[in-house]
């Protein structure tokens, strides 16, 4: 997952801190910690919302164990304030523009999030987290609940559970819950240390063990990591079908899962509109507007516009629809990946120049028409806000 920039990187580092930032909290009870808490918890809010879920987790689980007296703690509201007041902002813009997150959210979980059943939500975090460490989380957490020394983290325990029950009732991605993995990791770590391994076999075990443990990693990094060449890991998905036992969202599978398919397609992309802008007369590429299905082709254009010498590209998808176009009335309207039907009554003219696929790319990036628009009889404003859509 960390091999491209998003906000899920960001938002599982966010949280990893956090949760060693408890860890110190519970083991050395510094309650001032709270503090420093809160100022992460609030930037990794504006990272990503979904860490308040983390939070609620926390809160519900704080109740259950001995640290709840930190409730009396002037230090753990104090932390919580702050992190309040880091996430206003956000807030704020969220009520000035008319809460358009829960406008994507609210489509995101009924209509693209996979819906996994509960075996399947078990299974997949088991293969996401590796399988082979099945064994060391799994105790971790036994280790957390049933022995006497592990029972001080027994927070990290109920946040784990709480949290899994949480994400799996509002169908989550489920990869969400990856972060809680890693106190359970430590936990298994110290049990099969004190607990498990004899002093004459430990070291010969724990090599062991971390070797095995690295080596499954490098296989299931190699479906992850953009390293092998695609031929390779068409084949390499085929003997080992990461895709189809991962699921993220409702989406076709040709090749490769999501998460790897939306890395291809975008530079021909690029490159294609740019041959449809050269067809234009220098008149009208001086009043153009191109104008996309969606943020990633919008996105894909203005990567590359630079190198190209395009005009910026508009779309009415999530924050693109913040943009709206300068030109009210252009001369030449570029649209991707709309069908004909979609804007050919915003015009008076319409001319299919070029249909635009590659190769690995998702399904719904292949065969994009790209048409050029002539004769606007509404203003750009009108159809910009028609073709709004936050999914």
């Amino acid at each position: 997952m960390n091999s491209f920039f998003a906000y899920d990187t960001f938002d599982q580092l966010f949280t990893v801190i956090l949760l060693y930032i408890l860890a110190c909290i519970i083991k050395d009870d510094n309650r001032k910690l709270w503090l420093i808490f809160g100022i992460v918890a609030g930037v990794g809010l504006m990272t990503k919302i979904s860490m308040g879920f983390t939070g609620i987790a926390l809160l519900i689980s704080l109740v259950l164990v001995k640290e709840r007296s930190h409730f009396k703690s002037v230090w753990l509201w104090a932390g919580g304030l702050i992190a309040i007041v880091l996430f206003v902002p956000y807030i704020l813009w969220q009520v000035f523009n008319g809460f358009p997150t829960y406008e994507y959210l609210s489509f995101y979980a009924l209509h693209r999030t996979y819906h996994a059943d509960l075996l399947e939500y078990i299974l997949m975090q088991i293969f996401i987290i590796l399988p082979l460490s099945l064994p060391l989380w799994g105790m971790g957490l036994w280790f957390i609940f049933a022995d006497r020394e592990g029972k001080q983290f027994r927070l990290f325990g109920w946040m784990f559970l709480f949290l899994n029950v949480f994400l799996f009732v509002i169908k989550a991605k489920v990869y969400m819950i990856s972060a809680l993995y890693v106190p359970l990791l430590a936990a298994g770590a110290v049990f099969f240390e004190k607990r498990f391994f004899k002093k004459a076999v430990k070291y010969a075990a724990r090599t062991a063990y971390a070797t095995i443990i690295a080596a499954s990693g490098i296989v299931f990094a190699l479906a992850y990591v953009p390293v092998l060449p695609p031929e390779t890991l068409v084949r390499y998905y085929k003997i080992l079908p990461f895709g189809s036992l991962v699921k993220t969202e409702n989406t076709y599978i040709i090749e490769f899962p999501q998460f790897v398919a939306d890395r291809f397609g975008w530079k021909e992309l690029a490159h294609n509109v740019k041959k449809v802008y050269d067809t234009l007369s220098s008149e009208e590429q001086k009043s153009c507007v191109i104008y996309t299905k969606n943020y990633g082709e919008a996105g894909a254009i203005d990567a590359y516009r630079g190198e190209l010498g395009l005009p910026p590209a508009y779309s009415g998808h999530l924050s693109y629809y913040l943009w709206k176009p300068a030109i009210e009335e252009p001369l030449a309207f570029i649209s991707i990946g709309f069908p004909r039907r979609d804007l050919s009554s915003f015009f008076g003219t319409v001319e299919l120049v070029l249909t635009h696929t590659a190769d690995y790319s998702m399904p719904r990036e292949k065969n994009l028409q790209i048409f050029i628009y002539r004769g606007i009889k509404y203003r750009i404003s009108e159809i910009w806000e028609k073709t709004k859509h936050f999914d």
